[in-house]
Formats: C-alpha cells, structure tokens, sequence
C-alpha cells in the first residue's frame, strides 16, 4: 500500500471531526475534567496555603483523572475508527472500560513521564509522541485488543516516520499560531469589557496579571483543548490506516459509500419518475386559454420595458430626469467641468485681447509708419517659435517612433548547435543526413560524421513521429518519452539511448571518434528503418 501523504491525513483527520459530532461527547468527558482538575492543582499547589498538606491527595486525584481522560479518548479513537471504516463502532462494556483503564495505567503513564525526555533530546521525540499518541488509537475492544496493545502501538509509530515529523512539524507550527491567538484574545479580554460593558475585573487592576503561572497555564490549556483533538484524529486515521494494509477496510469502506450512493440515486430516479409531472398535470393548451385584450397586452409590454434591465434599450430622452437628487460622484465631476470651462473661457478671453492688441497696433503702424513695424516684430517672433517648436516637436517623435533595424538572427551552422539537436534534425531528411555523414567521414572529419549520423537519427524518429521536436528539450527527454510510449518498437529505447551515449561522448565529451563509432549510429539508423517498415 503506498504511503498516505501528511497533509492528506490531516485533511482527512479534519473532515472526520466535522462528520462525527457523537466522538466529541467522548473526547470532552476526558478532557474538561482533567484540564479542570489541572489548573485547579497548579493554582493551589502555586498559591495556596495548605499545599503540602493537600499536595499528595491532589495528585493522586489528578492521576485518576488523567487515566480517565486516555480512556475516554480511547473511546473517542474507536469511535472515529468505525466512521472512517463506514461502520458501526463496537459497544463498549464494564470490561473494556477496565481493560482500557488498566492498560493505560501500565503503559500511558510511563510514555507520558518519557515524553519530556524524548523532547529534550529531540531525536526520538516524533517516534515516541507518536507511540504514546497511537496507545489510545490500537484498542477498538479493549477487553481483546489490550494485550497487544503495546506493541500494535510500537509497529504503528515505527510506520512512516517521513509523514510522522511532517504532521507534527505542521500541528506544532499551528499549535504556536494557536498559542498566540489564545494569549492575545484573553489579554484583551478585560479591556473590551471594562470598554464595551463597564465590567472591572479585579484582578486585571494591576498590569503584570499576565505574567501570572495560573494565566499562562490556562492559556496552554486551552491550546491544548483546541489541538489535542486533531492530533488525536491524525494518529486514530494512522492506525486505521496502517491496519487497513492487511484487512482492506478502507477499500471496503469505500466500497459502503459507493453502494449508497448508487442506491440513493436509482432511489431518486425512481421517486421522480414515480411522481412526477404527468399528463393531468400538464398546462391546457393554447387554444383553451381565454384571449387577452391588446390594452392589456401592451400594458405588460410597459410593466417589463420598464425594469432596469431593459432601459438602456430605450432612448436617451425617455429616460426620466432625475431631478435635485443627485449622488457625490455627480457633483464632483460637475466641480472639475465647471472650472475646466472657467479656464477654457479665461484663455479665450486672453486670446481675443490679444488679438485686439496685435489689430489697434497694426492700425496705428499703417498711420505712423515712420515708428516702425511692431506687428512685422511680433509676426517674425511668432514665426520663428512655431518653427522651432515643430521641428522640436518633429525631433522628439522621429526619436520616439522611429523602428529600430532588426538584428538579423545567426544562422546556425550544421554542428555548430544554435538548436537543440532534434530542431536542427528537421532541416533534412534522414537520407540526406546520412550521406552528409558519409562525406565528412570521407574528409577525415570525424567528430562532424558522428554528429550528422545523430541527426540522421533524430530526422527519422521525428518523421514516424515517435518524438516531437522542440528547442527546449533535451535529448535524454526524448528518451524517456519513447520509454513511456507503447506504441513504438521494443528496441527502439534501447538502441536510442546507445546512440545518445556514442554522440554526446564524442561531441561533448573527451572521446576521440573512431570510423566504427559513425557506423555504429548509422547501424541505428538501419535499424530504425527496418522498425518502421515492419
């Protein structure tokens, strides 16, 4: 069976709490009495004035309450057990709560004073946390089941130590966020209400109360409510788990859930065909139905015309006005309209001032002409910004507008590898690669025939199209692609990865070619033809 992921058993361990509300009855008879019992026993034994009198009568209570807390989520264990194995869970009678209770005695209560050791040195801490964890997780009838009990436990904690530490890893992480929302939420406690109710709390007068032992111990305590739950969960689907590899309970249980499910939709097939719509339930048909008037036709036509949805299909005049109640949005933009018309006015008052500036001293240069032309000024000056504006303006847009030449992209040489083999292959065929081979060959090069065979090799598996050839792959991708492959020729695998071997050790490697090493590519070739052809 392979190995459940982590954060699947953690989802499943969550999803089993929300589906099991009966489990939670069992796990809270255990927990609130114990945790109850203990932060009473750390506030006396902190503060109170008896403690050594009381101190031995109140661990004594406090260890029956925590054996009653590992049996009860014994029970609790079982109890999701059965629901992940879609079945009822066993009763359990006096003397499965007596066989629990005892086993626990025996070995919960070592495994729990173990436990701050095993965290200390740390190396041990997830096997035996998982142990102690998985002693309330082995017993679905503990009258039978306690007396191997411990070493059920050992196999299963033993089992997938990589998904162990990863769940703990991620509930210790959780377990921390926890820890801070709780301390947070109880420091703020007394200022919302003394804020929001008036409430003084007296023992929150003075602000080194959350430095108080008693504080801090009720705030692990609840961390410890709200997680022990779904680490308790995790190890109970562990051990179903681990139990299912020999008696396939999860596949039954799957098998359950598929019958239900079927039956439950035959079920309602049946139930809809059964009453649904017959003929009697049908609607009259057209010709029965009483005629309606026009007025009352157009009256409707009106009433849906005139819904939201259909007004933009009418016209813009028909729309009704929506008088002085208008939204700040509306208003906003009528401010910035109103002043980008005032400016708009100002600069075309300015521009028919000037303009009659330019009119009375052109009058008064044709009666004196004597004092000079100042129109000719203002023109000639006039003239000569516009024209170095433009050609500014012309300047900066060549710039910007003009398209760059565009690089003339190499072209790669046969051999030099501006491709990937298998791109550079489909330039020619197969054929033509070969005799390429054979000349190089011929001229005493070598190392280009053995390259050329290659690609006169990758040119005939990319014409049966048993590989496709693309710049970012690689050749040893293209391996593993013919092995996947089961519609290519038994040899064909093999023979390719003997050839990538030949290539790459003489073109990327220290390999000299020799003649025989072309040949044996081209042998491949043949080869591959002949597999082809069959």
């Amino acid at each position: 069976m392979e190995e459940p992921s982590a954060v699947d058993l953690l989802e499943g361990a969550v999803h089993l709490l929300r589906r099991t509300p009966a489990a939670w009855t069992a796990y809270l008879a255990g927990a609130v009495p114990f945790l109850l019992g203990a932060l009473w026993f750390w506030s006396d034994m902190s503060r109170g004035a008896l403690a050594r009198q009381r101190c031995s009568l109140a661990a004594l209570g406090l260890a029956a309450l925590y054996i009653w807390k590992r049996a009860c989520h014994s029970r609790f264990c079982a109890l999701l057990r059965a629901a992940a194995a879609d079945q009822p869970a066993p009763p359990w009678g006096w003397r499965d709560w007596r066989a629990v209770m005892a086993l626990h005695m025996r070995r919960s209560a070592w495994s729990l004073i173990a436990l701050p050791f095993a965290l200390a040195v740390a190396l041990p801490a997830g096997w035996w946390l998982a142990y102690h964890q998985s002693l309330s997780a082995v017993c679905e009838r503990p009258a039978s089941d306690a007396a191997n009990a411990g070493r059920r436990a050992w196999q299963a904690a033993m089992l997938w130590p990589r998904q162990n530490h990863l769940a703990l890893s991620v509930l210790a992480m959780l377990g921390v966020v926890v820890f801070v929302n709780v301390f947070v939420a109880a420091a703020l406690a007394p200022v919302l209400l003394r804020s929001l109710l008036g409430v003084r709390l007296s023992y929150a007068a003075s602000g080194a109360w959350m430095l108080n032992t008693t504080f801090l111990a009720a705030v692990l305590a609840a961390t410890h409510l709200a997680m022990d739950a779904p680490l308790k969960a995790f190890y109970a689907l562990r051990v179903f788990h681990a139990d299912a590899r020999r008696s396939g309970l999860d596949l039954l249980a799957e098998w359950r859930r598929i019958r239900r499910a079927s039956l439950a939709a035959v079920a309602g097939l049946l139930l809809f065909v059964a009453v649904g719509p017959s003929s009697a339930d049908s609607p009259p048909e057209p010709g029965a139905r009483a005629p309606i008037s026009a007025a009352e036709l157009d009256d409707a036509i009106e009433r849906v015309l005139a819904r939201p949805q259909f007004a933009w299909r009418l016209p813009r005049d028909a729309v009704p006005a929506s008088g002085a109640q208008t939204t700040w949005l509306e208003r906003v933009l009528k401010g910035i309209w109103r002043g980008v018309s005032k400016v708009g006015d100002w600069i075309g008052w300015l521009a028919r001032r000037l303009e009659e500036w330019l009119a009375r001293q052109e009058e008064a240069a044709s009666r004196e002409p004597g004092e000079g032309g100042l129109k000719g000024v203002v023109r000639f000056v006039a003239i000569a910004l516009a024209i170095v504006l433009g050609g500014a303006l012309a300047v900066l847009a060549a710039r910007r507008f003009r398209r760059r030449p565009a690089a003339t992209p190499p072209v790669a040489r046969p051999g030099a590898g501006g491709d990937s083999d298998a791109v550079e292959a489909l330039r020619r065929r197969d054929d033509e690669w070969l005799a390429l081979a054979r000349e190089l060959a011929e001229a005493g090069d070598l190392r280009g025939a053995v390259r050329t065979a290659f690609l006169a090799l990758l040119a005939a598996l990319a014409a049966h199209r048993w590989i496709h050839a693309e710049a970012a792959r690689s050749n040893r991708e293209y391996l593993r692609d013919l092995e996947r492959r089961t519609d290519v020729p038994e040899d064909l695998p093999r023979r390719f990865g003997e050839s990538i071997g030949l290539y790459e050790a003489c073109w990327f490697g220290d390999h000299l070619p020799r003649p025989e090493t072309w040949r044996q590519l081209a042998d491949h070739l043949e080869a591959i033809r002949a597999c082809s052809r069959a």
